[in-house]
């Protein structure tokens, strides 16, 4: 029993540590906080679990969200003008 909590935690470690990175590297250098992107992508690699939360918390700036009247829904209405 032991053996898979160990094996669920290390599963979490691992997917925690990919995800960050990926983030990381598909992030823009223009959204990255306090760090340069090469320091964050080498403190996530030397302290998995640390450096995933600090990058989802402190690494990226929020991306700007557009206005609610901004959007374009284009759907079934956009059909009975055609």
């Amino acid at each position: 029993m032991s053996a898979l909590v160990a094996c669920a935690l290390y599963a979490v470690v691992v997917a925690l540590t990919l995800h960050a990175l990926l983030d990381c590297v598909r992030t823009p250098s223009s959204r990255v906080r306090f760090l340069p992107k090469t320091l964050w992508v080498l403190f996530l690699l030397s302290a998995p679990v640390l450096g995933g939360l600090a990058w989802r918390y402190l690494g990226a700036r929020p991306v700007a969200q557009e206005p609610s009247g901004a959007r374009n829904d284009s759907g079934a209405q956009g059909f009975a003008q055609v």
